[in-house]
């Protein structure tokens, strides 16, 4: 039985929302041959009603980067 009531949250490091659909803010990235940058983010469950019925709850984002 699929679960349903809920949806998937998901914030950045300093714990700020990311907006779906939308442009997010910028984040700095390191320069330079060799370097990495990590950008790390969460994912959480989120009530989207009152009425939350049990079952199995699975999910799947896609990223998109630009880099300029």
């Amino acid at each position: 039985m699929a679960q349903s009531g809920v949806g998937i949250e998901l914030s950045d490091a300093s714990q700020k929302v990311v907006n779906l659909f939308t442009n997010s803010a910028p984040y700095a990235l390191t320069a330079g041959v060799g370097t990495e940058t990590d950008l790390n983010f969460t994912a959480r469950y989120k009530a989207l009603s009152a009425d939350i019925q049990p079952g199995v709850a699975n999910a799947s984002v896609q990223f998109s980067i630009i880099y300029n």
